[in-house]
């Protein structure tokens, strides 16, 4: 919680008055309103919770009822009541009286005012971009602000930040992320450098927003070898400039000792309103964006595959993995390389990480690849039912700080995984993370005990008691009895080894099915259960940081004659996973024809 945002006024605290979730939307509409040249209506506290406040208008025009008034557009819709003024310039004043007439919501936006003056036609009208409404009620009582102003003291920054650094002390970690980190270079980056923590930092591009993203790492531990940051384009406004908000910065940690390969940190905040499902769409492009950088950053800087990625931050969704599922869908879709942290990425498992009087959320994440990495511990966040809503003074921000203990996988241990994850998909044992091409040819190897070229069934035997991997008596008969006889011998050549992976892959076997299933109603524009290719363009253009070539998006959707089911888009990018190391067009061949004869099919496997 960014000093400069940390204020119990704020109406998202509010904290010591009894606030309705109605009085709330009516106080945050009359914090946000602004005129139409981009003017707060209401600056500072409490002038938007007392009588005369103002609600910005968009529009006003004439009712279609000739008896009627005018009707009102407004950008605020929450504050409008009866007994409101309207003022326009060069107009009369109305007043809405609720004994004679009574406002009514036309749509979520617009509301019929009755005037005692029509607006006419006059020149006049031109300026009525200008009319705003005047609340001539407060919306608190003189107590309630009172109480809201008694519990500000929590919220003070001097101290508040010193309880902020004592806490991430206690949890003595070799690596931070802080977001919504606005007094980096006054206080953290110094009191940290103190503590024996080097850092990089990335401030949002917004002029008025002073926090940004820091990651920190202790001295004695890692050294930085590179470092980028980004800041995410949401899009253009009205005059077509771009629009930035939000950012991420990723560094590159070597250990001091140079033992193993290094370790990718991600720390990044994105789009707020976690209840807003409007704002799912710009989260997943902003995601999407920090997977594009992510790839073209461990490629600039020659990052191997066994390199651990960790990305932490402030997702502020509700369901990570609708976002995930969507920006995996963007990627695999369009063929394009992209690392495979997209695919083989989970999240820790936490309980709620922020609380206050009107939301209790898990919205801060830390992801990491169960392929590289072991979970070791995860901290027990506290229970807030007994404490009440933070900031308190047992904790300093309106977040839970996430405690996460991993060790690096070992190369045996890392290529035992990879090894398991093939017999499971093969067995049909278990949900699983796919593998990467990379990956693959791991197993391949591993399983190719003879190195010859080919896994023998003695070869695929030996790797079965090696691993300890139980399987039912004919397991063996059936994986070969699908294989291509070489060199007078029955096996499984590299390429119908990984054709028999993707046989298997189905999404019903992913660990992420979920967030396939939730992308897909997130492409679903209409909810009619079928993905149109209109539907899958639309939806792609505005969540999407890369150009698309619609030629092959065409020829995925002919898998489904134009239109697709949830499962059937499941299913197709979970084979489209696998990629890399073969061309875009002979995944899409493999998705979109039935299974290859001399590999293991799903049916061999049942």
């Amino acid at each position: 919680l960014a000093g400069y945002l940390g204020d119990n006024c704020m109406p998202w605290f509010l904290y010591g008055a009894k606030v309705s979730p109605g009085l709330r939307k009516d106080v945050t509409a009359l914090y946000g309103a602004r005129g139409a040249s981009g003017e707060i209506l209401n600056p500072g506290w409490p002038r938007y919770v007392l009588g005369g406040a103002r609600v910005a208008i968009a529009a006003v025009a004439n009712s279609d009822d000739p008896n009627g008034g005018i009707v009102v557009t407004t950008r605020s819709p929450h504050a409008l009541r009866n007994g409101d003024q309207i003022r326009v310039r060069g107009l009369p004043e109305g007043v809405v009286d609720p004994a004679v007439h009574a406002a009514w919501v036309v749509d979520p936006v617009t509301i019929e005012l009755p005037l005692v003056t029509r607006v006419s036609t006059d020149p006049r009208t031109e300026d009525l971009s200008e009319a705003v409404i005047v609340r001539e009620d407060g919306l608190l009582s003189t107590e309630a602000i009172a109480a809201i102003e008694s519990r500000n003291a929590v919220f003070e920054w001097a101290s508040r930040r010193q309880r902020i650094l004592e806490t991430v002390l206690k949890h003595r970690a070799d690596i931070l992320s802080l977001v919504e980190l606005d007094d980096y270079e006054g206080f953290f980056k110094g009191e940290l450098a103190a503590k024996g923590y080097d850092s990089v930092y990335r401030k949002r591009p917004r002029q008025v927003s002073r926090d940004g993203c820091g990651i920190f790492w202790r001295r004695s531990q890692f050294k930085l070898q590179a470092s980028e940051g980004l800041e995410f384009e949401d899009g253009r406004d009205a005059k077509q400039r771009v629009v930035k908000d939000r950012t991420c910065v990723i560094a590159l940690l070597q250990s001091v000792q140079e033992l193993g390969p290094p370790l990718v940190v991600i720390s990044t905040h994105l789009a707020r309103n976690p209840e807003d499902s409007a704002m799912t769409k710009l989260r997943a492009r902003q995601l999407a964006q920090l997977v594009h950088a992510l790839t073209q950053f461990c490629e600039a800087q020659h990052v191997p595959q066994s390199s651990p990625v960790v990305l932490m931050g402030d997702f502020n969704a509700q369901h990570f993995g609708e976002i995930r599922g969507i920006a995996r869908a963007v990627f695999q879709v369009h063929g394009k390389p992209a690392h495979s942290f997209l695919w083989n990425a989970v999240d820790v498992p936490s309980g709620f990480t922020s609380g206050t009087d009107c939301r209790k959320v898990r919205i801060d994440i830390v992801m990491y690849q169960p392929t590289l990495l072991q979970l070791i511990d995860v901290s027990t966040l506290p229970d807030l039912s007994s404490t009440g809503p933070i900031p308190n003074l047992e904790h300093p921000s309106d977040h839970l700080p996430v405690r996460c203990e991993f060790q690096i996988k070992g190369d045996h241990k890392r290529l035992r995984h990879i090894a398991k994850n093939w017999l499971d998909c093969i067995a049909g044992k278990m949900r699983l993370v796919p593998l990467s091409d990379d990956e693959l040819l791991e197993a391949f190897n591993l399983f190719d005990r003879s190195n010859s070229g080919v896994v023998s069934p003695a070869d695929l035997e030996e790797c079965l008691a090696d691993l300890d991997f139980d399987v039912s008596d004919g397991f063996v008969d059936r994986v070969f009895g699908l294989g291509s006889v070489q060199n007078g011998a029955m096996g499984l050549t590299e390429d119908g080894f990984v054709e028999a992976y993707k046989s298997c892959l189905t999404h019903h076997r992913l660990r992420c099915r979920d967030d396939l299933e939730r992308a897909f109603r997130f492409f679903d524009v209409n909810n009619n259960g079928e993905l149109t290719l209109e539907e899958l363009k639309h939806s792609l253009q505005e969540v999407s940081p890369i150009e698309y070539d619609f030629d092959s998006l065409e020829q995925l959707m002919a898998r489904g004659g134009g239109k697709l089911t949830c499962a059937e888009f499941c299913d197709a990018i979970a084979r489209l996973s696998i990629g890399g190391g073969e061309s875009y067009r002979r995944k899409l061949n493999l998705v979109c024809r039935s299974p290859v004869p001399g590999v293991l099919t799903r049916r061999s496997s049942a």
